[in-house]
């Protein structure tokens, strides 16, 4: 006899739908069978932390934040391509400033020298909407 291990919270959220961080951390957290107390208490994030973040109210997600959800959620539901940027951006900051010096890529991305120096040193974080401009430039490199 063939045994089928059914995990049943993939039966019922499987389908959620993952197009925003908001949808995608209600997915992880559902799938790990978390409420969003548990999840607070799990993470050490506050819960209106957690709320604002499910419901889509925060717009800004910091590397800490996002640390903290993934020691408990499932990096392969959570994360999108800005994410991952997000958990590497030193090192993707310094592989932009090797094809571009800091003048062209502060012009290219209409940002003063100093937040791209900040940014490499991971003093401010990318933001999603820049994020999707240096993206752009990462798609012209080749």
């Amino acid at each position: 006899m063939f045994q089928i291990a059914i995990n049943i919270n993939e039966l019922n959220y499987g389908n959620l739908p993952c197009n925003t961080f908001a949808e995608r951390l209600k997915k992880a957290k559902v799938m790990a069978g978390f409420s969003q107390r548990t999840l607070s208490i799990a993470t050490n994030l506050s819960l209106s932390t957690v709320n604002e973040l499910e419901a889509g109210y925060r717009d800004m997600l910091t590397k800490d934040t996002l640390l903290k959800l993934l020691s408990v959620l499932d990096k392969n539901i959570l994360c999108d391509n800005y994410c991952y940027f997000i958990l590497d951006q030193e090192k993707e900051m310094k592989n932009l400033l090797h094809i571009y010096n800091i003048n062209e890529l502060s012009t290219l991305l209409n940002v003063h020298r100093t937040t791209i120096e900040h940014w490499r040193n991971c003093k401010y974080q990318v933001s999603r909407k820049q994020y999707n401009l240096i993206s752009n430039l990462k798609g012209h490199e080749n």
